[in-house]
This record gives structure tokens, C-alpha cells and sequence, in this order.
């Protein structure tokens, strides 16, 4: 399924990316985006949205409180989603024999 969002993925804040790169909670993820490069778009369809929320900065958990840092790492972890190839799940069933 292609989202909308998909579609912002050309202009990314790559200065955005080098800043969570440093993050100790997604930073190796980020890391290995920026030497791989960023996923591009899909396809699917403009129909008005916005682009993804973009965090401004790298902030930490002792930074911000328990909620603000709960909203913060969903908006860093969504938008590094993003720009994130899409996951390969391979399943591989073996027999059991007793």
C-alpha cells in the first residue's frame, strides 16, 4: 500500500537526518539511511496532505518530559520511517520430525 506521505520523501531536510544521526535511540538506523540513501517515492496520489511532521532538532529523554518525549519519539521515529526502504519479511517453515 503506497501512503501520501510517500510522496514528500523527495524533499527531505537532510540536515535533519545528520542531526538524529547522533540520537543514541535511532542514530546507528539513521546512519546506515544516509550511506544507503533515502528511500524514494513510490508512486500513489497527491490528494492535499501535508508532508511528514519533521523534528527540528535532535532532542533527548532528559531533555523533555514523559509525554513531550513519548510525542517527540513518535514524530522522529515516524519520519525516519519515511525515508526508510520498506521491510523484507521472509518466513521459512521447517518440518519437525520426531
Amino acid at each position: 500500500m503506497v501512503f501520501d506521505a510517500d510522496l514528500f520523501v523527495l524533499i527531505i531536510p537532510r540536515g535533519t537526518l545528520k542531526q538524529l544521526q547522533s540520537s543514541s535511540e535511532w542514530g546507528s538506523h539513521v546512519s546506515e539511511i544516509i550511506s544507503n540513501g533515502v528511500s524514494h517515492p513510490r508512486g500513489g496520489k497527491d490528494v492535499g496532505d501535508h508532508p511528514p511532521i519533521t523534528p527540528m532538532r535532535l532532542a533527548s529523554s532528559s531533555e523533555l518530559d514523559r509525554d513531550a518525549w513519548r510525542l517527540y519519539d513518535y514524530i522522529a521515529r515516524h519520519f525516519i520511517a519515511t525515508v526508510s526502504f520498506q521491510l523484507c519479511l521472509y518466513i521459512q517453515t521447517y518440518p519437525l520430525i520426531l
